[in-house]
Parts: structure tokens; sequence; C-alpha cells
């Protein structure tokens, strides 16, 4: 009798636990959601669907010579490393929608931080940045 209340008490705890992973599991991962501010990372897959919506602005952050190799249809380029940064993010709508992507992840990760701290509201950055889109298959534009 003692095993069988082992084994239920087991397999009932599984379940939750379970259940309870299966419904936190998202695509989208929140960095700092307030009130009036939307900053989040998302997936190169949850950017295709929301690419349709034409008041987005996709921002590559890579090098020019990075974008030679190809970059995301419809990208505006700003190379983050480039010295002039944040003037030309200074000079952004702040309330407009952006999603920025650099080669991996590292450079929009501070490029996000400095867009939030100069009150940026809505801003996303594409998880695996250009190597993640590419990699998957994704359509990349040649020049």
């Amino acid at each position: 009798m003692k095993k069988v209340s082992l084994l239920l008490f087991f397999v009932s705890s599984m379940f939750m636990v379970n259940c309870q992973s299966t419904d936190q599991k998202t695509d989208k991962v929140a960095v700092n959601e307030q009130s009036d501010q939307k900053i989040e990372k998302i997936t190169a897959s949850q950017y295709m669907e929301m690419k349709s919506d034409k008041s987005i602005v996709l921002i590559d952050l890579r090098s020019p010579g990075e974008i030679a190799n190809g970059f995301i249809e419809g990208a505006t380029f700003m190379d983050f490393n480039g010295g002039i940064f944040d003037q030309k993010v200074s000079s952004l709508n702040k309330d407009d929608k952006y999603v920025i992507y650099c080669a991996s992840g590292r450079r929009s990760g501070r490029a996000l931080e400095t867009m939030k701290s100069m009150g940026f509201k809505n801003v996303s950055d594409l998880i695996g940045g250009f190597s993640g889109w590419a990699g998957a298959g994704l359509p990349v534009v040649k020049k």
C-alpha cells in the first residue's frame, strides 16, 4: 500500500510539473515590460509573422562588411560600432516600433539597453541575430 501511495504521489507530482512548464512555455521572452515601455526578445518566426506590419522599423546593427554577406529584407543599417550609433538612434521617433538585430545578439543586447535608457517605447531584439535567421533557412538579401 505504501508503494502505491508513493507511486501515485510521484505520478501526480510529475503531471503538475509538466502542466506548469507547458503553460509557461513561450517563444517570446519579455525583458522589460512597464505600462509605457515594451522591450522584448523575439524569435525569427515571430518576426516573420510581424514583418507585414509596415509600421515596424527593422534595424541591422552590423558593420558594412558583415552586411555585404547578406541582410534581412527591409533592414535599415545602423552600425552599432561605427561611432555614431547614439547620434543616429537619438534622431528616431521613440514611440515607433523597432526590431533590432546584429550577427548573434551581443551588440543588439547592448543596443536594446541603450534604446531603453533613451526612452524608446517598443523595441524587440531578434534572438540569434542574423546568424540565427540565416541558419534557420529564412530569406536573406545579398547585394
